[in-house]
């Protein structure tokens, strides 16, 4: 079988990383369920629910050296549900998301984001999209958050 690619890799990682937030002295709340798939809000049952899948866009470009330099996007959407306020339920999963996935991105431990061999970096380039309160009167507030990645390798690799 051949290597699972760089991309795939970088996606389950940023699973397993999201699914070890947990509510305390770092974060403010602990996911209900980290899914590799979309799921129609209607059938969301425990929240928050944060979905990560790969999105559009990005860029290729070649080295000298035969290799890639790969920058991809990965959309992680999450359901929040607080009836008195899932405004501030969003804005405080999005910077559980974000310091989590940074965090991990500054460790060198072995399997990390930022172990060196998996990733060369990841940003948040725009702020997170939301319902804009679109669903608050059912205390349910929506938003996804676009990850960019970085990743190089040879065809083979990526």
């Amino acid at each position: 079988m051949p290597t699972e690619p760089k991309t795939k890799r970088v996606k389950d990682r940023i699973i397993e990383v999201l699914k070890m937030i947990a509510e305390g002295t770092d974060y403010w709340v602990t996911p209900a369920d980290v899914l590799a798939r979309l799921v129609p809000l209607e059938e969301a049952t425990d929240f928050p629910l944060y979905m990560v899948f790969p999105s559009s866009g990005g860029s290729i470009e070649p080295h000298t050296d035969g290799a890639f330099e790969m920058v991809f996007n990965i959309d992680i959407t999450g359901y929040v549900q607080d009836e008195a306020d899932p405004g501030t339920l969003v804005l405080r999963c999005v910077r559980d998301i974000q310091l989590a996935l940074w965090n991990d991105m500054k460790s060198n431990l072995t399997g990390s984001l930022g172990d060196g061999d998996l990733c060369l970096g990841i940003d948040f380039r725009e702020p997170p999209e939301t319902d804009n309160g679109a669903f608050s009167t059912a205390g349910i507030g929506y938003f996804s958050q676009r990850v960019e990645c970085r990743v190089n390798g040879t065809w083979g690799e990526l």
